[in-house]
């Protein structure tokens, strides 16, 4: 062989190596960072400013169903999952997450008092967001809005409010260290817009694994951590 077809074969093979990796593109990121599936888990330890006792929140996704949820919100296919706390005084609720393959929203949720009774019900038209699969470039910033509806134990609607948030890209690969252990981070924040109390909330993904951390800054209610505490994903742990 040539040195000529010799060298240029080594380049493209370079090439055809770091355009797979993304080695030389610091933007240029792939992996699922919000994964969900039936029999998936994650526990996190919950940590408040004000000294209150931590407590142990675990997620669950324990499967699928298809529900019509009616008005603007019809007919859904969801992952149900349950958040279960380990301090018997506070609620637990479950969670109706519909994934699209580009976005994951909460559509409803439905929350229960210490007996396991039904308390309330809360719709989100047309969905709160979790992730958007399709922003993950370091800077982006844009607008989400969702009106929420509560319904009383018997189905009786209590209200609506209008909540509107304004996400951020700050950072793509932030490390991050947790009781589950350290992991390489993409960082959003979401910001509460007025008139509504003020309200940033801080999240930290990982590929593969999901949430790793999330920081709470709310005036309304104080400050709040959630760390991961343990996990399993895809049936690994």
């Amino acid at each position: 062989m040539s040195t000529f077809k010799a060298a240029t074969l080594s380049i493209t093979v370079c090439a055809l190596v770091f355009a797979g990796c993304g080695e030389n593109d610091p933007d240029a990121i792939t992996g699922n960072y919000y994964p969900v599936g039936v029999g998936d888990y994650w526990e996190y330890i919950e940590t408040y400013a004000d000294g209150a006792p931590h407590e142990t929140l675990r997620h669950e996704v324990n499967g699928t169903e298809t529900i019509d949820f009616g008005g603007e919100l019809g007919e859904r296919t969801v992952f149900v999952i349950d958040n279960t706390p380990d301090i018997t005084s506070t609620k637990s609720r479950t969670y109706y997450l519909e994934d699209d393959g580009d976005k994951v929203t909460r559509v409803s949720q439905t929350v229960y008092d210490t007996d396991g009774n039904l308390t309330k019900t809360q719709d989100y038209d047309p969905g709160a967001l979790r992730f958007d699969r399709t922003r993950i470039t370091k800077g982006e910033t844009w607008e989400e809005s969702y009106t929420r509806y509560t319904y009383d134990e018997g189905g009786n609607e209590t209200g609506s409010l209008l909540f509107q948030y304004t996400f951020t890209i700050t950072e793509l690969h932030e490390e991050v260290i947790v009781p589950a252990g350290t992991f390489d981070c993409i960082t959003i924040t979401r910001e509460r817009s007025p008139p509504l109390s003020y309200e940033m909330k801080t999240y930290y993904y990982a590929s593969g694994v999901g949430k790793v951390k999330e920081i709470s800054e709310q005036s309304s209610s104080g400050n709040k951590m959630e760390e991961l505490n343990t996990y399993s994903v895809g049936g690994l742990d």
